[in-house]
């Protein structure tokens, strides 16, 4: 429990802000559900730098980013909501196989964009229209850290709901996590 505490503390101080900050009531699946504040770029800034830097929509930031030659670039990050498994495309382990639990759950995370995808997303919000494009995941999930900067397809639909996960490409959210021997393979008197 300990552990758990630390991961969780961990996360808030980076940033990172777990089920109790979702606004909608709680379903079977969402009672696990995770939410980041920020893309995690983001969360490690201090509250004044974050406000000189960033431009934050409801489910969009845009992030002035200085670069070390001292040019800037904007990066675009819109907010989706990921539930695991995706729906036609995840072959989750079982707990036999991976001695984990699989990564089932809603997940809102932020997903970064390029400029054209940032306007096509927002061109279908205000037209009311249908959206898809491919962005990377912008967040570390717990449990799925590896998954960090894999590539997403998200779909805007035109109506209320927020933006969605509707593709994955990282092994982690198809398939889960893998089992990772606790102390090596060779431990005397087990055989």
């Amino acid at each position: 429990m300990t552990k758990v505490l630390n991961i969780l503390s961990e996360a808030q101080n980076k940033g990172l802000d777990f089920a109790s900050s979702i606004s909608h009531p709680a379903t079977s699946v969402e009672e696990y559900a995770w939410s980041a504040q920020w893309p995690d770029i983001i969360g490690g800034l201090d509250e004044d730098e974050r406000a000189l830097v960033t431009r934050n929509g409801l489910d969009t930031v845009l992030y002035d980013e200085k670069l070390k030659n001292g040019e800037h670039r904007v990066r675009g990050f819109v907010r989706a909501i990921m539930t695991l498994p995706i729906e036609g495309q995840s072959h989750l382990r079982s707990v036999e196989e991976s001695g984990l639990p699989s990564p089932k759950g809603t997940y809102a995370l932020y997903v970064e964009v390029d400029r054209e995808s940032y306007i096509a997303l927002q061109s279908a919000f205000k037209n009311k229209t249908s959206a898809r494009v491919w962005g990377t995941l912008a967040n570390r999930l717990p449990f799925l850290e590896e998954a960090f900067g894999s590539r997403l397809e998200i779909e805007e639909s035109g109506g209320n709901n927020r933006v969605k996960v509707i593709r994955v490409e990282h092994p982690v959210l198809i398939f889960g996590p893998e089992r990772k021997p606790a102390c090596g393979n060779n431990i005397q008197g087990f055989d």
